[in-house]
């Protein structure tokens, strides 16, 4: 352990947005590095706080200006997430964050915000404050992403920030991208949907096991698939479901 000191969610640092891994350059390395998801989340069951936390693929698909952010926002039955302009913005919370060194030095930095529905909002903000007063689970899994270099890869989301999807075993989240225009967006889908689309896992949650240091359970609950321009790679024998 590099005992790195306590860790603290920060404030928004826009440079920390501009240095994230583009989607296929963390899509390539998450094939490298999979098989550390788990390592990570023994972390999370180690403190009791699968409920709250999961491991997410951190990556972008579109630049941001300085005084932009992207935000979520619910939409009958889907999710849009779009730059928004941070003064503009009201009501919002950051829900996914990465362990980098910013503005304000070493730390936990948000990456994206999300604009919880009225009846969510306490819900959203109250496991906001769960994890913040999490410290030490926070200084241990920053001190888990150095020890395996990979800060640049995986941060943590407040599963809150899914409601009000329901997802059960037949289904998960997928997210679409409009690089050009700058939108992504989220639908619950069918899982055997995704067995003829390229599609990436890009959020993981955990289960507590007999021993939750070794037996950590991963499920993933999100798949990213790039619409660039119009055009969507098929490739019949890409991966889903659970690892």
């Amino acid at each position: 352990m590099l005992h790195l000191g306590e860790m603290n969610l920060l404030e928004y640092d826009p440079d920390v947005f501009r240095r994230l891994n583009d989607f296929s350059s963390a899509r390539d390395q998450l094939e490298r590095r999979v098989q550390d998801v788990t390592r990570l989340g023994n972390v999370i069951t180690e403190y009791g706080l699968e409920g709250s936390v999961g491991i997410n693929l951190i990556h972008k698909h579109f630049e941001l200006a300085d005084d932009e952010l992207v935000l979520r926002e619910f939409e009958g039955d889907a999710a849009f997430m779009r730059p928004k302009r941070a003064r503009e913005c009201r009501g919002h919370l950051p829900y996914l964050w990465k362990f980098d060194r910013g503005a304000s030095g070493k730390g936990w930095y948000p990456l994206e915000f999300v604009q919880p529905l009225p009846e969510h909002h306490i819900d959203a903000r109250a496991e906001i404050e769960t994890i913040r007063a999490a410290v030490e689970f926070l200084d241990a899994l920053a001190d888990r992403l150095e020890e395996l270099e990979l800060a640049d890869l995986f941060g943590i989301v407040s599963l809150a920030s899914r409601r009000p999807f329901e997802l059960d075993s037949e289904s998960t989240l997928l997210e679409t991208t409009d690089e050009v225009g700058r939108v992504l967006t989220l639908r619950r889908t069918p899982r055997d949907a995704l067995e003829t689309m390229d599609t990436t896992k890009t959020l993981w949650v955990f289960s507590s096991g007999r021993d939750r240091r070794m037996t950590a359970g991963t499920q993933c609950v999100s798949h990213c698939i790039s619409h660039c321009h119009g055009h969507v790679v098929q490739r019949p024998d890409a991966a889903s479901g659970s690892l």
